[in-house]
C-alpha cells in the first residue's frame, strides 16, 4: 500500500492516504486540474484518500474538488499552497467534509471571511491562516463553530504580550476555555476547548 502519491506512478496505485498534486514545469503558469480523468489512469480508487495537498503551482476547480469529495468519503484534510484567487473561486461552494485546512499563501481578508466560514462550516483545524486585522481573527473564531485550533499570522496588528492577547480574546470573542502561544508578535497558535 502507498501512503502518498506526488508523482505519476508507472502503474495504477491504490490505498493512497495523501494525494499530493504538483506541477513540475519551468514556466510560471499554474496547472489547474479541471477533470478527474487526468489522474484516473494512475489512481482508480479515491476511497482511502484522507489528505489532498495542492502545491504552489497546482490547483483544482471547485467542480472537480466536489467530484473528488464525493468519490473520497475519507477526505477531510486539505492543504492549499497555490495562489489566493484559486481559494477565492472555491469559497462559492460548501465543503462540510473538510475538517483540517492548511493555507500556505492565502490571506483571509474582510471581503471573503464570512464566505470562507460558510464554505468550510465544520473546520476543526485551521493552520497557517493569514489575516489583515484582529477583526478578521474575531470573525473566524466566532463563525467557525467547531474550531479546535488555529495558527494565525496577523499582518496589520500585533500583540505585545500574552496578557494583551488574552484580554483581547475575552473581550472580542465568546471563548472562555482556551490556551494560546504567541510565537512572535504577529503569529499566534490558539487551542480552543469547546
Amino acid at each position: 500500500p502507498h501512503n502518498e502519491v506526488s508523482i505519476l506512478p508507472s502503474k495504477c496505485v491504490s490505498n493512497i492516504k495523501t494525494l499530493n498534486l504538483k506541477h513540475n514545469s519551468r514556466t510560471a503558469e499554474c496547472y489547474i486540474l479541471s477533470d478527474l480523468c487526468e489522474i484516473r489512469p494512475y489512481m482508480n480508487d479515491f476511497s482511502t484518500v484522507v489528505h489532498l495537498k495542492l502545491d504552489s503551482e497546482c490547483t483544482i476547480t471547485p467542480f472537480v474538488f466536489n467530484q473528488l469529495l464525493t468519490m473520497a468519503p475519507c477526505l477531510t484534510r486539505l492543504t492549499i499552497s497555490s495562489f489566493p484567487d484559486h481559494l477565492y473561486k472555491m469559497i462559492d461552494f460548501l465543503y462540510p467534509q473538510i475538517r483540517w485546512l492548511d493555507l500556505r499563501r492565502v490571506y483571509i481578508s474582510s471581503k471573503i471571511r464570512t464566505k470562507f466560514c460558510s464554505a468550510f462550516p465544520n473546520l476543526e483545524h485551521l493552520m497557517n491562516c493569514h489575516v489583515y486585522s484582529e477583526e478578521d481573527l474575531e470573525v473566524l473564531i466566532e463563525n467557525l463553530k467547531y474550531l479546535q485550533n488555529i495558527t494565525i499570522h496577523n499582518q496589520a496588528y500585533y500583540f505585545d504580550s500574552n496578557d494583551e492577547f488574552d484580554q483581547w480574546l475575552r473581550k472580542h470573542t465568546h471563548l472562555k476555555n482556551f490556551t494560546f502561544k504567541l510565537i512572535n508578535e504577529r503569529q499566534i497558535q490558539l487551542w480552543i476547548n469547546n
